[in-house]
């Protein structure tokens, strides 16, 4: 009752000294007095007017704002004839109320979809009063553009459509997003083409078809040659123009209903179906266009106006889905392919059942390294590193895989299927625990505790994300001198990314842990990026140090090394040394350290440490 307490005074007041009044003209207002009681009455009538007031300015504001949202509304009326939009409805389609004004909406009977669509939308909005989707509609600038749409019929109380309320956005962007985010998860970001995932759903698909077509298909494997030359000589800028134009000489060379895809770094993939139900047609449709990829690839390059000659191997499997499934075709192009790199590169080769037992022994292989990485079939062995003196200064820890019934295995046996199997980090792991477990060990051991400790380091290893983490982490928990362990790397490794080298190497650096460059010199600029590396120790390539009493070539070559070594601050160390000749060559060139069979064969730890503790020298 607050209005009451306010009116109620002067209202009495005017009710004390009523009396009657007469107006002229069309109203007449006449007074009478009137009870307390009746004014009361109209104090609460006067209120309930104002709430009521107060509350239609609330919905005409809410409705307002609303109006004004970012979605676009248009209200036509019964015969969809448009009667008011909102400024979001010209935002997004350019078009003024003077434009729309009295005509229909394109959107309710357009030529972008069916005649069942619209016909879908009439009979939800007289059936159910509303109808929601993504409808395809027309910009004022003639551009398209998808819209998700609700529209709302709105019926009076007698339940006759007076109106329809339509609100919409553009979901140009969202499906713009979306399509994005599906090139990423299916398709190849340098080549556009299928990747492995989008392959083998399809490659699944084809199996199945293949069943109740009874036709073949076929996978088609294809390596570059020598792809990882051009990276390195050219760098990866160049690599990318070479795999870009392998791809459109693929897509133009196969048919359009075949599927051309990369499965990653090299490697190529495509798929043929529907080559008939003849056995001997369908080898001979592969053989015909095995060869003929092999040609087209063998063409030159022209990349950035340099010409480049590449080649490709080529290994192909037929399938039939009644006796395939995609793991088994895979490995059967897979096979092939390998076959033909064994078979001289620059050709082809379709999997038969002869190569069976390649890929049976594979997959066994596969099973027993799985298996021997849960029980750390492993061991380390050592091979001694000397001083000038001959005096042992270290070793280098070498890996070896104690099979159950192959006996000892040399890591050239399994480190290539690990990679290949994606578990190089486990048996990297185990390595480097080993190797810092043992180092722990000697730091208690007075005639061991000068010893330092190398480990080889493999290059999806290092190229890991958090490699270095790892493996500070791992020194870190076994308490011992950073400065006791080194990693080597391969030239290739360093140089396949050099200034991610430079940094990972750096971060090692700085924590204690040196670096080593191994097989120097079989790298085409060594030279050129090894003033730039951050690394303490280079180890000249044993194939230099075979062949440096047969060849002057190779012995200025060395003595090239072990100067420029000096110049740069740099340990060189000569591996490979067979006799007492090479070693006393070497030492005349002042070479630093020295590693061979001369000084020891790579041995077990208990003979490793009775070499170390007997005092070794020559």
């Amino acid at each position: 009752r607050r209005l009451a307490s306010t009116i109620t005074l002067p209202i009495n007041n005017l009710v004390k000294t009523s009396r009657d009044i007469s107006l002229t003209g069309k109203y007449e207002l006449r007074t009478k007095k009137i009870s307390n009681d009746e004014v009361g009455e109209l104090a609460d009538t006067f209120n309930e007017m104002l709430d009521l007031v107060e509350k239609r300015d609330d919905e005409l504001r809410l409705s307002a704002i609303t109006f004004n949202t970012q979605e676009a509304i248009i209200i036509t009326d019964s015969h969809k004839n448009v009667i008011k939009i909102n400024p979001a409805y010209t935002q997004i389609t350019g078009f003024q109320l003077s434009d729309v004004e009295s005509h229909k909406p394109s959107f309710f009977d357009s030529n972008y979809h069916d005649a069942d669509v619209y016909q879908q939308i009439k009979a939800s909005l007289a059936q159910q009063g509303y109808w929601a989707g993504e409808i395809t509609d027309k910009h004022r600038d003639g551009r398209v553009y998808p819209g998700n749409y609700m529209i709302t019929a709105v019926r009076n109380d007698a339940d006759v459509i007076t109106h329809y309320v339509v609100t919409f956005t553009d979901i140009s962007e969202r499906i713009a997003a979306e399509e994005k985010i599906r090139d990423l998860a299916f398709y190849d970001p340098l080549t556009h083409l299928p990747n492995r995932r989008l392959l083998m759903d399809c490659l699944s698909s084809a199996l199945k078809s293949s069943i109740r077509t009874k036709q073949f298909g076929a996978l088609v494997f294809l390596d570059l040659d020598k792809f990882k030359l051009l990276n390195d000589s050219k760098g990866h800028g160049y690599g990318d123009l070479l795999l870009t134009e392998v791809a459109k000489r693929l897509l133009r060379t196969v048919r359009d209903e075949d599927l051309v895809s990369r499965l990653g770094g090299d490697e190529f993939v495509v798929m043929l179906e529907g080559l008939g139900t003849d056995l001997t047609i369908a080898t001979d449709y592969v053989h015909t266009i095995g060869h003929k990829l092999v040609m087209e690839l063998n063409q030159t390059y022209i990349l950035e106006n340099h010409s480049h000659n590449s080649s490709a191997s080529v290994g192909i499997a037929l399938f039939n889905g009644d006796d395939s499934d995609v793991e088994s075709v895979f490995l059967q192009a897979d096979t092939a392919m390998y076959s033909a790199k064994k078979s001289g590169r620059n050709t082809m080769c379709i999997f038969d059942m002869s190569m069976q037992d390649v890929i049976e022994q594979k997959i066994q292989n596969e099973k027993e390294l799985h298996h021997a990485i849960a029980l750390k079939q492993f061991e380390l062995h050592y091979q001694v590193i000397v001083d000038s003196e001959g005096n042992s200064i270290g070793a280098e820890a070498l890996l070896r895989w104690i099979h159950p019934s192959k006996g000892m295995l040399l890591p050239d046996d399994f480190i290539p299927l690990a990679e290949e199997l994606g578990v190089i980090k486990q048996v990297g792991d185990w390595t480097l625990n080993a190797a810092c477990q043992q180092l722990k060990l000697w730091q208690e051991i007075d005639y061991a505790q000068h010893l330092v400790l190398t480990i080889n380091i493999s290059a999806l290893e290092f190229q890991q994300h958090g490699f270095v983490d790892n493996l500070l982490a791992v020194v870190h928990s076994y308490k011992i001198n950073p400065e006791k362990l080194k990693i080597e790397l391969t030239e290739t490794v360093i140089l396949h990314d050099i200034d991610f080298a430079i940094e990972q190497i750096t971060q090692l650096k700085v924590a204690g842990i040196t670096v080593a460059m191994d097989d120097f010199g079989t790298g085409y600029s060594s030279l050129n990026y090894l003033s730039q590396l951050p690394i303490s120790f280079v180890k000249i390539d044993h194939s230099f140090i075979a062949r440096m009493t047969d060849s002057v070539q190779d012995t200025s070559i060395i003595t090239m090394i072990i100067s420029l070594g000096k110049m740069l601050n740099m340990t060189i160390i000569a591996e490979g040394i067979e006799n007492k000749q090479q070693y006393d060559a070497l030492k005349v060139m002042r070479c630093d350290c020295y590693q061979g069979h001369f000084f020891s064969m790579p041995i077990g730890i208990r003979d490793f440490e009775i070499l170390v503790k007997s005092k070794y020298s020559i």
